[in-house]
């Protein structure tokens, strides 16, 4: 009995002549190419895939993922589930765009069928959608964390295993504060006044303050804390282009501490990837700069932390 199988043939060239492996343009050896290398990446997704096979019909240039019936079902399953944008998987997602990509990239005439007990099914207008097939987003979780600013007297700082920043808001209420021993070497000249702080503050664990930033008066207190609650009030490429602005804007004024202090505002586990990635992409130029470059290592780390190995 002969195997189900996907098959997807080259059938007119760009100038409408038909198509024979022996004399093939290069744009449809290049489709090919793309054809027999993503259907291979797709058959070894599948679970025990030595009896899927992969070939190339002599005198056409036609190839084909010939498989048992019930693993042409998954795989025609696992299409549908790409073109919904309900697939996790990112080879096999990447493995259909590029068949997807070639289809609609160079003005050769194709056929994709699924072949299923002697029927015919063709996926081709699947395959040409405008839209481009990408990974399903994962559901944004509700930050667990939230900025929060705090004006007090800074009445202690050190720590001999754990840096802290101890804060008193006003009598009894004091503020324990996690930080970095760099954080402390910044702050410690405020020892003993008031000081305004930008605090990341645990919505699980009431008590828990990790330091975002401080500022030395009212004005420069003021002008973050509104900056800090105009980016609570965008998302998305609205908010990735605002900060990229924000930044660029900084740094062709030399503004570099303002820049800084910007971008601390985002020096968390919990900020969003890409506008991570932004600042980054904004302030590559001045990647080196004494003022930018810690916060940028920092905030470069946390990126790929989230998203994996970027530029």
């Amino acid at each position: 009995m002969a195997k189900d199988k996907f098959e997807i043939r080259i059938v007119k060239d760009e100038g409408n002549k038909d198509l024979h492996l022996a004399s093939m343009s290069i744009a449809a050896a290049k489709s090919l190419t793309v054809f027999i290398q993503s259907l291979t990446k797709i058959a070894e997704l599948q679970e025990n895939s030595k009896d899927i096979k992969i070939s190339v019909t002599k005198g056409s240039a036609k190839v084909a993922l010939e498989a048992p019936a019930k693993k042409i079902a998954v795989i025609e399953q696992q299409l549908k589930d790409v073109a919904d944008n309900k697939s996790k998987n990112k080879i096999l997602v990447n493995s259909w765009k590029n068949i997807q990509q070639t289809i609609s990239a160079n003005g050769l005439q194709y056929e994709a069928i699924f072949s299923k007990g002697g029927r015919n099914e063709s996926v081709i207008d699947v395959l040409k959608q405008k839209k481009y097939f990408q990974i399903k987003r994962k559901a944004r979780k509700k930050p667990d964390y939230s900025l929060n600013f705090y004006t007090g007297r800074l009445y202690d700082v050190g720590g001999k295993k754990v840096s802290n920043i101890h804060i008193e808001l006003k009598e009894d209420l004091n503020l324990t504060i996690g930080c970095s021993e760099n954080d402390i070497r910044e702050i410690v000249k405020y020892i003993y006044t008031n000081v305004t702080v930008a605090l990341w503050e645990s919505k699980k664990e009431t008590g828990k303050y990790q330091f975002c930033d401080y500022y030395s008066n009212e004005d420069e207190a003021s002008k973050y804390k509104d900056l800090s609650a105009r980016m609570l009030q965008i998302d998305g490429s609205v908010k990735q282009k605002e900060v990229y602005n924000i930044i660029d804007n900084c740094l062709h004024d030399n503004k570099f501490r303002e820049a800084k202090k910007f971008m601390r505002l985002f020096n968390h586990k919990t900020a969003d990837p890409n506008v991570l990635r932004m600042i980054l992409v904004a302030t590559k130029s001045v990647k080196d700069e004494n003022e930018i470059a810690s916060i940028r290592a920092e905030i470069k780390q946390k990126c790929v932390d989230a998203i994996g190995e970027i530029f």
